[in-house]
């Protein structure tokens, strides 16, 4: 499975601002859940929780991700999740996000266990 988390902000005096430097990303897990039972299986999708730094010194507005999830073997895309990050004051300098879990809508049923 290959992801790629994108980000899209707007700093809030209105210059541009260099995500790369911007926005520091902490993948806290990343793997499969659990996302309900379908035919009598264990839907199982792929995900990732992650938190965001602002390291710009400028509060950061509209501040949002969008994970695309791929088959590493085919490239094919098996989803994507998109949240908006910041609330409607920004997300000041030196401030982290709490956990933003992003997961894809496809995945896989397995048997269920018990």
């Amino acid at each position: 499975m290959a992801l790629v988390v994108t980000m899209l902000v707007t700093a809030a005096c209105s210059k541009p601002v260099d995500m790369t430097q911007a926005i520091q990303v902490d993948v806290a897990t990343s793997g499969w859940r659990v996302a309900g039972v379908v035919d009598g299986k264990n839907k199982i999708v792929p995900s990732v929780s992650l938190t965001l730094k602002n390291v710009s010194g400028q509060t950061l507005n509209a501040l949002q991700t969008n994970a695309v999830f791929r088959l590493a073997s085919t490239d094919a895309e098996i989803g994507a999740d998109f949240r908006p990050v910041s609330m409607s004051g920004g997300l000041p300098a030196s401030a982290s996000t709490q956990k933003i879990t992003l997961k894809a809508s496809l995945g896989i049923h397995r048997h269920r266990s018990g």
